[in-house]
């Protein structure tokens, strides 16, 4: 009979089923790929934080409101002209005194009464070509000279009008006196240029109103001055 060899064992233990799996190997991450605009550079991240952008669009947006105001301002007229009128139950020989003589104007004058604290110079012979009147008060006064220019009696008044503060300016004031049936007609007028800061001033501000209202309360107080028996 033939002999069986036995099995050859090995002095190894017997490894586990799992110890034969291989791991899967993990892919490498990809670098974050970078924006980059058609002339190469590159453009920010296109997470940009909620507040940046808002502020980006107001920044615009006042930029664009700034140059429509610009643009807007400049269409302004060159120049301006003022004007109002009233009747005078009186003859020009009893006005026009009341108004060549700047030491009257405090009985009418509605910018006389803007600070009772302000500081007041006279120059000149009163009543002449060539005097004139410097004022300085606070902020609603301003600071200013106004010279009587020409005078033609009893009828025109020219004066210059120099204004340092609150805005400068440098205008012509005319006074016209002229026959009107119950009496006489007085006009007060001014006339200048329009700075580019009146030019914006003038788009959120009627300057014909609110100073042809000061000119109406100056003549409505000139009137009754000149009516008093």
């Amino acid at each position: 009979m033939t002999s069986r060899r036995p099995p050859t064992q090995t002095n190894s233990p017997r490894r586990p089923r799992f110890w034969t799996r291989r791991a899967r190997p993990v892919a490498p991450s990809r670098p974050t790929p970078h924006y980059k605009s058609r002339r190469g550079s590159r453009s920010p991240s296109p997470h940009i934080p909620a507040q940046t952008r808002m502020i980006k669009t107001v920044s615009i947006l006042l930029l664009v409101l700034l140059g429509v105001l610009l643009l807007m301002a400049s269409r302004q007229p060159d120049a301006f002209a003022i004007e109002r009128s009233v009747v005078v139950s009186a003859p020009a020989e009893v006005i026009y005194p009341k108004i060549a003589d700047l030491h009257q104007w405090s009985a009418w004058s509605p910018y006389e009464k803007l600070d009772a604290q302000m500081k007041k110079v006279f120059n000149g012979t009163p009543g002449a070509a060539g005097a004139s009147y410097y004022w300085s008060g606070n902020a609603k006064a301003g600071e200013g000279t106004i010279t009587v220019r020409e005078l033609m009696p009893p009828s025109k008044i020219t004066m210059q009008l120099d204004m340092l503060k609150p805005i400068e300016g440098h205008n012509v004031i005319e006074f016209n006196l002229e026959p009107a049936d119950g009496g006489t007609r007085v006009t007060w007028a001014m006339r200048g240029a329009n700075s580019f800061l009146s030019k914006i001033i003038g788009l959120f501000m009627n300057m014909d109103t609110m100073i042809g209202t000061d000119f109406e309360d100056g003549l409505a107080s000139l009137k009754t001055q000149a009516e008093l028996k």
